[in-house]
């Protein structure tokens, strides 16, 4: 009886529904799987918000990653530079260290759109 009663509540109809064909089609406590489900899509809203500061924050490691380690290199005396763009540019947009910045400003910059999008889901 209690298994015949939790899948009245999964269906949201009533048993006489379920057993007859006929009666109420919805139940006082099918207003339960309703309430689950928007709790359902609350955590799955939490979830995607919570990736996307993921991804903000990993974007801004990478790019103070390749902004300080093209600092660090400019105090190494055996390298060389362009005189137009001076040392530290030199090591950061020359060298594989724009790629990783450009990767940090690329997830910072996707991580804020949807975070934005999913906030005004909310």
């Amino acid at each position: 009886m209690e298994r015949f009663q939790r899948l009245c509540v999964c269906l949201g109809v009533s048993a006489d529904h379920l057993l007859f064909g006929g009666g109420p089609a919805c139940t006082a406590s099918s207003e339960a799987p309703a309430e689950s489900e928007s709790a359902s899509a609350r955590a799955r809203a939490r979830f995607r918000i919570a990736v996307c500061a993921a991804v903000l924050v990993l974007g801004a490691v990478l790019a103070v990653f390749a902004l300080l380690s093209s600092l660090i290199e400019t105090y190494q005396p055996y390298q060389e530079w362009y005189p137009g763009l001076g040392p530290y540019a030199t090591y950061l947009f020359t060298t594989w260290r724009f790629g990783v910045l450009a990767l940090g400003i690329g997830c910072i910059a996707g991580g804020a759109v949807l975070l934005f999008r999913e906030c005004k889901h909310l």
